[in-house]
């Protein structure tokens, strides 16, 4: 069994997909931990648009035929199986999603939570919760 590696650049990747789908298309590659792949036909003579992520870039022909075939409209069953396969193969590509900050208000339109908070926390536990 002989290993084949295909790693594109990004514009080998768009000429691939142009060429399996048969029409222009403005290809993104991103890293998003979410949204894997996100397509907008072209309008008004515009260019489709896709973005998709970078673990594309090494895709093998099958998976790049579904993929063209999937974006040309000529979605076959056979289509997003072998896309999704693909995507469950190389979740490890995936980065884990960030935490984002939290961010509390606690001046609301009647009372200040955080004036509360303080003042209950002096009278009846002397100032020992965090």
């Amino acid at each position: 069994m002989q290993l084949e590696l295909l790693i594109r650049d990004e514009q080998a990747l768009k000429r691939e997909i142009e060429r399996r789908c048969g029409m222009p298309i403005e290809v993104v590659v991103t890293d998003n931990s979410s949204s894997l792949m996100s397509y907008r036909p072209g309008r008004r003579g515009a260019p489709a648009k896709l973005r998709i992520h970078r673990m594309f870039l090494g895709a093998e022909p099958p998976v790049m035929d579904a993929l063209g075939r999937w974006l040309s409209g000529k979605r076959d069953g056979e289509s997003p199986r072998i896309i999704d396969g693909f995507i469950e193969r190389h979740r490890h590509l995936i980065r884990d999603r960030e935490a984002r900050p939290v961010r509390v208000e606690t001046l609301g339109t009647y009372f200040d939570l955080n004036a509360l908070f303080d003042e209950m926390n002096a009278k009846w536990f002397e100032g020992r919760i965090a």
